[in-house]
């Protein structure tokens, strides 16, 4: 899967054309698996801390263009 970004010990990919809705899948120490996020920062599928979270609802909100 191709990596679009990594900060905060979080590594964010994305498919150009998945099988699902657009989402990203965010992999970090404290993620069990995947984190599915849509790009309104809605969690589709797991868990990230609220900190990292909000850092990554912040990222998708600087980068919504360009996904």
């Amino acid at each position: 899967m191709p990596e679009i970004s990594r900060f905060l010990n979080m590594i964010i990919q994305m498919y150009y054309l998945d099988h699902e809705d657009p989402h990203i899948h965010v992999m970090s120490p404290e993620v069990n698996g995947i984190c599915k996020i849509n790009f309104e920062g809605i969690v589709l599928k797991g868990t990230l801390p609220i900190n990292k979270l909000r850092v990554l609802r912040k990222w998708i909100r600087m980068h919504k263009q360009e996904l």
